[in-house]
């Protein structure tokens, strides 16, 4: 994670289909302001949604976390570059990617 002052960025290159591994937010930032990116990389085609978690990822429940799909910025059957934001606090983020081919990456930063 890159980190100067109060604002971080965290990225990940993703390039097979599921879900893929979390990126954990610091949930007690106030106030909590994050912006999510998805870029393709040049050739890459993806179905993809964003999916973001309020389950703590630290203990031995990840297995049974709670994902809840985005449903205003990044929804189900996205196939191009997207953002959002979050201005509330949630855990950790993801893409649950249905097909993929090449990479894209998911861009997280907040402040």
């Amino acid at each position: 994670m890159w980190r100067k002052s109060n604002v971080f960025r965290q990225e990940k290159d993703i390039s097979a289909t599921g879900a893929s591994s979390p990126i954990l937010l610091d949930f007690y930032h106030n106030p909590f302001n994050v912006s999510v990116f998805v870029e393709f990389y040049s050739g890459a085609t993806a179905t993809y949604k964003l999916q973001y978690t309020g389950s703590n990822l630290n203990d031995s429940s990840y297995p049974s976390a709670t994902w809840f799909d985005d449903t205003v910025n990044i929804v189900s059957g996205t196939t191009t570059a997207k953002s959002g934001n979050f201005a509330f606090p949630v855990y950790a983020v993801r893409l649950n990617v249905a097909s993929i081919s090449g990479t894209i990456r998911l861009v997280v930063m907040g402040a």
